[in-house]
């Protein structure tokens, strides 16, 4: 059977996914103190930049699972397994840097960590050396301005103040889809 004339003939699936742009994708849990204070982790690699627990997202998982996978591996509590998805904010980066591809990032709400959970974590030290928690004028010191403002955007979704998606990087990337 032949198409019709004028009809575009179907690609195949495995066809058309190689035309695709490739992008890496990360989940992680937005997590805070019993004041609100957010919690972040030193990473061992690179710039050592501070970060939400989290992590790329292995094959068959979805968002949600990953960034509670990471969490536990990254922190030792377990009990982020317990937690319901509430999504605040999903992240697009443009390529930068030495980073050569897109990212794709969801942050969803890890809740507030007691002092008791708190001193019961256990860093995994091939990933992070530390974990700290300050208020909004100490990250700002510790944390260069766009990851500072990323993590004022979550906290601003969170409270129903900002955004819901964050476009970052190079600004002359961006069209205007309308042509």
């Amino acid at each position: 059977m032949s198409e019709p004339a004028g009809r575009p003939v179907p690609v195949p699936p495995d066809e058309y996914v190689k035309t695709l742009p490739h992008h890496t994708v990360f989940a992680c849990l937005y997590v805070r103190d019993e004041r609100d204070h957010p919690i972040q982790l030193r990473s061992v690699y690179g710039a050592r930049a501070w970060q939400l627990p989290g992590g790329n997202m292995e094959h068959g998982e979805d968002p949600w699972i990953a960034a509670r996978r990471e969490a536990v591996e990254e922190t030792g509590l377990k009990h982020f397994m317990e937690l319901e998805p509430v999504l605040l904010l999903t992240v697009y980066r443009h390529p930068e840097g030495l980073w050569p591809m897109p990212t794709v990032g969801f942050v969803f709400d890890g809740g507030r960590l007691t002092a008791g959970r708190l001193d019961a974590m256990r860093l995994n030290p091939d990933e992070h050396s530390t974990w700290e928690v300050h208020d909004w004028s100490g990250w700002e010191r510790l944390m260069p301005p766009l990851g500072f403002a990323r993590l004022r955007s979550i906290e601003a979704a969170r409270t129903g103040r900002g955004p819901r998606f964050l476009v970052t990087g190079p600004p002359d990337r961006r069209e205007d889809p309308t042509g």
